[in-house]
């Protein structure tokens, strides 16, 4: 499937439907895949393209900063993607929610059918030696589409145990 993914290392926990991704980089590489949200359905759109109104194509995870830059200006450029079930759609600009947080999803190959994500609602930076997880930040520097996902940011010492991080976060979960 070719929407867009982005890469990174990191370990996934998940709990029920939902997901806490931990960053790591000796840890086996993972795909996060970023939904545009549609104004009033909140129908969930993982683009694969974006056409502007002069007909140039935007084909890389660029489309999500071009959105947060034009989409204001340039209401009947065109997304093609695919819904949550992977079936493929196509909205107008001027039906997205250019102001929404993009629900992110996790998956453990790419490809990976869309169906097969997982939501991710936290993500923990492993810092330091603490023994339980803090809320924090986005660390500086986030990219794009990352740096506007929907999720909580969580500092992690080393030593933190699956389950001791499980346990604090949990109610974001």
């Amino acid at each position: 499937m070719p929407d867009l993914r982005k890469k990174i290392r990191g370990r996934i926990y998940k709990v029920d439907e939902k997901a806490l991704l931990l960053i790591d980089d000796g840890a086996a590489s993972c795909y996060l895949a970023f939904a545009l949200v549609e104004k009033g359905t909140e129908m969930e759109i993982f683009p694969e393209s974006l056409l502007d109104d002069w007909g140039h194509e935007i084909n890389s995870l660029a489309l999500y900063e071009w959105i947060q830059d034009n989409a204001i200006h340039f209401p009947r450029a065109e997304v093609f993607g695919y819904d949550s079930d992977g079936r493929t759609t196509q909205s107008f600009l001027r039906d997205l929610d250019p102001l929404a947080k993009y629900p992110c999803y996790v998956f453990e190959e790419c490809p990976q059918a869309i169906a097969d994500g997982v939501q991710v609602v936290a993500i923990g930076v492993v810092e330091g030696d603490a023994e339980q997880p803090v809320r924090t930040m986005q660390p500086p520097g986030t990219e794009s589409p990352l740096n506007n996902a929907e999720i909580h940011w969580w500092r992690v010492g080393h030593r933190c145990s699956p389950d001791s991080i499980l346990a604090t976060i949990g109610v974001s979960l």
